[in-house]
């Protein structure tokens, strides 16, 4: 073996050392790659867990505020005619009637 095949084996050997570290390389920016992608799809599935959540938390609120509003209405007592205070010329007296002037003037 003369000295042009000892640079030539020299040269493949580098060549392929060369390769299989490129291609090393290679896979693991592909591995990080994919690492990311997952880690990318788990941030928008809590993100989306978290929206569902918030979304939950908010129309039980505002089902709690309805019904408190509710229960404060009633409470309040009816709406309508039937709550109309009837007055007479001396003021309220007793029970109302059902026919008898009343604060609105009808």
């Amino acid at each position: 073996m003369g000295v042009p095949a000892a640079i030539l084996i020299s040269t493949a050997l580098a060549a392929g050392a060369q390769g299989v570290s490129a291609n090393q390389a290679a896979k693991k920016a592909e591995g990080a790659a994919n690492e990311q992608k997952e880690q990318q799809k788990k941030l928008q599935a809590d993100l989306a867990a978290q929206q569902a959540s918030q979304e939950t938390s908010m129309a039980a609120d505002k089902a709690r505020r309805d019904a408190r509003r509710r229960q404060l209405a009633l409470a309040a007592g009816g709406t309508g005619r039937q709550d109309t205070i009837l007055t007479q010329s001396l003021g309220i007296i007793g029970a109302p009637g059902a026919a008898g002037k009343t604060l609105l003037g009808t």
